[in-house]
């Protein structure tokens, strides 16, 4: 089985776990006023897939990089 998702690049600290991803495809969003995230200027957002052996895994480092600093902003 494979698993799919997106996975916003800037809501990460440590990036590294993107070359652990097959990226099928990326999209760049700019950001605006709505989005009440003044201190980026875009959203990288990055569809995945994962094989199913990978997941925990995956999903474990994913919660290890993201960004604590903005994580209530």
């Amino acid at each position: 089985m494979v698993f799919s998702g997106i996975i916003i690049e800037e809501s990460l600290n440590n990036k590294d776990i993107l070359k652990k991803v097959k990226i099928i495809q990326t999209k760049v969003e700019k950001v605006t006023k709505e989005h009440q995230t003044s201190w980026i200027k875009q959203w990288t957002l990055h569809t995945v897939e994962i094989q199913e052996q990978q997941a925990d895994q995956i999903a474990k480092e994913l919660s290890d990089s993201i960004d604590e600093k903005h994580k209530n902003s």
